[in-house]
This record gives C-alpha cells, structure tokens and sequence, in this order.
C-alpha cells in the first residue's frame, strides 16, 4: 500500500467480462481476495488497449472490514489529550 493513496493506481486488471447485466453494468471475473462487488457500471470501466505481455497490475488485498491492511512499523510514544470530556488516546508511530 502506499503512503498517500492519491498517488495510487487508478485502473487495474484487465478483468475478463463474465456477463452483461442490463444495457449498462458488466459483471467482472475478480479474485477471492479483493472482496468487492464483481458488477461494474460501464462508465467505470474501459476497454484493454495492448498486448497480453504486459504486467499485471492486481487488486490490493483487503480485510473483512473492507479497509487496506496497514500495520505500523513500531510505536514510539502515546498521549492522552482532552477533546471536550472525551479523553483520546494518540500514538506516534
């Protein structure tokens, strides 16, 4: 995953089309493992320009919360500050 997912990939695939839903959405052959809807509205997705030889770009991997697994590397220090009458915990990772 990146640091900023701004700068993260805007397309992946290619997927092959398993079937046409209506005259608009398209349902998509995806992995297991990116556990997202499989049936897309044709505005987002485009047709595959090119060879086959050219790398594949894969899903990100999620977790059954549907988030981008991030674990931090270590944690160096924690405070609790005031917000109103609510105490929150911060962590500096």
């Amino acid at each position: 995953l990146r640091k900023n997912q701004k700068l993260s990939m805007k397309s992946f695939g290619p997927f092959p089309i398993i079937q046409r839903i209506g005259h608009v959405a398209y349902k998509l052959l995806l992995p297991l493992t990116t556990r997202i809807h499989l049936v897309f509205h044709c505005s987002q997705l485009k047709p595959y320009k090119g060879d086959h030889s050219q790398p594949y770009v894969s899903l990100p991997i999620n977790n059954t919360d549907l988030q981008p697994v991030i674990q931090p590397f270590a944690i160096l220090q924690s405070r609790v500050i005031l917000r109103g009458q609510h105490k929150i915990q911060q962590y500096l990772v």
